[in-house]
């Protein structure tokens, strides 16, 4: 059984338009760590 929006006194209409839509910018490759303490290190490191 299936029922229309507009008998449940729903209105449906569109509220946002897409304009464009963009690929996301290239990342550079990441690093990978041998251990949580160098994960941590280098963290530190960069807040400094």
């Amino acid at each position: 059984m299936e029922v229309a929006p507009e008998d449940l006194g729903i209105e449906i209409t569109k509220h946002h338009e897409v304009l464009e839509v963009n690929a996301p910018d290239v990342r550079s490759a990441g690093v990978k760590l041998d251990s949580v303490d160098e994960l941590l290190a280098k963290l530190s490191l960069a807040v400094q």
